[in-house]
């Protein structure tokens, strides 16, 4: 059996390997507009369930990571009641103290503590109110899966294959490689099955 014959199956397998799971890579995502070619279209399988694609992270979205349940609740709950409260507080102080210029100023410090005071006794009550609201308006309105599935479907194609193939970049690599190992043990196992029946 010629050298040749020994060496060249095993690399044009792992050549044709490689080059066939390169290509079913590629094939994921481009082309990306419909190219038709005969009776065929050929299309990248991104591309063509880009829809499917942003509804389905949507609803794994809201359902498994973010419900609106979730968002309501770290909105709504006391600690940022109380830090809404402050800050309100806060913005209030500082226009106070530019009002009431032609008082005298031990006056309008007194002034402004008074309000401050009374504005403290209300505003949990006030901020309450606020964030019943606040959630009615969420749960009517903000719905998180919708939002993801609107994020997804204004990402340019070219953007959506950036993002996906650096989140998967060593696993696409093994599988380009996996396709060239397994081309050159099929090349070994033909030039071995050359060898037994030539004996």
């Amino acid at each position: 059996m010629k050298l040749s014959e020994i060496i060249l199956p095993p690399l044009i397998g792992g050549f044709i390997g490689w080059l066939t799971n390169y290509l079913a890579i590629v094939m994921l995502f481009r082309p990306y507009q419909p190219v038709k070619i005969g009776l065929l279209t050929f299309q990248g399988v991104i591309p063509k369930r880009h829809r499917e694609i942003a509804k389905a992270l949507g609803e794994l979205v809201e359902k498994q990571l973010l419900s609106q349940k979730d968002v309501i609740s770290l909105l709504t709950s006391e600690e940022n009641k109380q830090l809404f409260a402050e800050k309100i507080l806060l913005a209030i102080k500082e226009k106070l103290s530019t009002l009431f210029p032609v008082l005298p100023d031990y006056l309008r410090q007194i002034v402004i503590k008074t309000l401050l005071n009374y504005l403290k006794n209300e505003l949990p009550s006030v901020v309450n109110k606020i964030t019943l609201s606040l959630e009615t308006d969420l749960q009517n309105k903000v719905k998180i899966g919708k939002l993801v599935e609107e994020k997804v479907l204004q990402f340019d194609l070219k953007t959506l294959e950036k993002i996906l193939t650096s989140l998967m970049k060593t696993e696409l690599s093994y599988i380009e490689i996996f396709g060239g190992v397994i081309g050159v043990v099929i090349g070994v196992m033909q030039v071995m099955l050359n060898i037994f029946v030539n004996r």
